[in-house]
């Protein structure tokens, strides 16, 4: 073990304290943004990659804005349902092949 030049133990350094997934993404939206993250973020190359990466798979899962309202408050309603339960069928895909490539 390294001692310093009295002969003593060095003092231990606090861990640092990982940003988590939910953190991170409510970093990316601009929900938290204070100095601790900011510094942890600067420091630490994981948390920075991770954010990354988040954003990358946000941006990719970003949805088109729904349709103007009508006069009567309320969007109006596609005759067919078959083309937004495809766009959910293919977003559900992509989430899970997210949260494949996290889990290995």
């Amino acid at each position: 073990m390294a001692r310093d030049p009295q002969g003593e133990p060095p003092e231990r350094t606090p861990a640092i304290k990982h940003l988590h997934d939910d953190d991170l993404v409510l970093y990316h939206y601009g929900e938290i943004r204070t100095a601790p993250a900011e510094g942890h973020l600067r420091i630490c190359r994981g948390c920075r990659d991770r954010l990354q990466t988040l954003t990358l798979d946000l941006e990719r899962l970003s949805l088109a804005p729904p349709p103007p309202a009508t006069a009567f408050g309320t969007a109006p309603r596609s005759p067919s349902r078959r083309p937004r339960l495809a766009v959910w069928r293919r977003l559900l895909l992509r989430l899970a092949y997210a949260g494949s490539d996290r889990r290995g």
